[in-house]
């Protein structure tokens, strides 16, 4: 496996990088995600990495850089035939060491906290109130390099 920075490749405005990424987001459509990439692609503190696997590209990660040496996680995806292979995991500790990240962040829904914990973040559960319903939502982290000399 892979990483390799895809923030201004023509890859991400491809139907092949919107079937792998639009799994985060909420029914979007093609145009939709273009438009989001092409923003998030806009902001320097906006880093996206594209995962190969076996010469295919498998997963994108979209991170927001945040003071401290940390980030959030804005959106990761891999192709459903490629799940469970350690994709997701392998692009946030890639991500993580090309970028010098001591913690990441995300937050995510009942469908995708077991991957985070699986991963090692710590998860923390509360409720998001959207207009037609409350939603349970995790906030997770994950600190890296912990054992650091001082």
């Amino acid at each position: 496996m892979e990483i390799f920075d895809a923030k201004n490749t023509p890859f991400l405005l491809t139907t092949e990088a919107f079937e792998i990424y639009s799994q985060c987001m909420y029914q979007p459509t093609f145009d939709e995600y273009k438009n989001e990439l092409t923003e998030l692609a806009s902001k320097p503190e906006i880093s996206i990495f594209v995962c190969t696997y076996q010469q295919e590209n498998a997963g994108i990660i979209v991170l927001s850089a945040r003071p401290g040496n940390s980030a959030e996680i804005l959106g990761i995806a891999v192709k459903d035939k490629l799940k469970r292979l350690g994709i997701g995991k392998f692009m946030i500790n890639s991500a993580a060491a090309v970028l010098g990240l001591k913690n990441i962040t995300a937050e995510t829904d009942d469908d995708a906290v077991n991957f985070y914990r699986r991963s090692g973040f710590e998860t923390k559960a509360f409720i998001r109130h959207f207009p037609d319903a409350d939603v349970t939502r995790y906030h997770c982290s994950l600190t890296l390099f912990q054992n650091e000399p001082r």
